[in-house]
C-alpha cells in the first residue's frame, strides 16, 4: 500500500542507512527525522542524505531522544521486538492521532504481542506483511 507522505512529518526510528527517511523527504515530506543507537549507522545516514541532496535531522541515540512536544505523522520503528515492546509508549507519545505506525525488523511470531502492546496505546493494526518469516505492520493511532 502506498502511504501519503507528501506534506507529512516522517520519524525514522532504528534508522540503519536512513533509507526511510530519505526516500520520504524525496516523496515531498515536510521534515524528516532519524534516530539509530549505532554510530556507523548515524554516520552512514547523514552522509546518504547529504548524497541524495535532501534535509534530515540524524541523531544518535534511542527512543529517550523523542520529545513528546513533537508529534510525527508518519513513524517508522525497525527494530527488534522486545525494544519494540520497551518504547512503544514512548513512541505512541511522538505520533499525532490519525497517524501511521510502521513497525519491522521482528519475526512473524512476534506479530500478536507486538499488536496487544500497541493496542494499549490506542493503536489499530491494518495490515501486516510477512516474507520468509519477517514481518511489517502498519498501524494507524486512533486514540491519545
Amino acid at each position: 500500500s502506498k502511504e501519503e507522505i507528501a506534506g507529512k512529518r516522517i520519524m525514522d526510528m532504528g534508522c540503519g542507512t536512513g533509507v526511510f527517511a530519505i526516500l520520504s523527504m524525496k516523496m515531498g515530506a515536510e521534515y524528516a527525522k532519524a534516530i539509530d543507537i549505532d554510530i556507523w549507522a548515524a554516520e552512514n545516514a547523514k552522509e546518504n542524505a547529504k548524497k541524495n541532496s535532501v534535509s534530515v535531522d540524524v541523531l544518535l541515540g534511542d527512543a529517550n531522544l523523542l520529545d513528546e512536544n513533537e508529534k510525527f505523522d508518519v513513524f517508522f520503528a525497525n527494530i527488534n521486538r522486545n525494544i519494540l515492546l520497551a518504547d512503544m509508549q514512548t513512541y505512541s507519545n511522538s505520533i499525532q492521532e490519525g497517524g501511521v505506525l510502521f513497525l519491522s525488523g521482528f519475526y512473524t511470531q512476534d506479530v500478536a504481542i507486538l499488536e496487544a502492546e500497541c493496542k494499549l496505546y490506542g493503536f489499530e493494526l491494518t495490515n501486516v506483511e510477512t516474507k520468509d518469516n519477517w514481518a511489517a505492520m502498519r498501524l494507524v493511532k486512533t486514540q491519545k
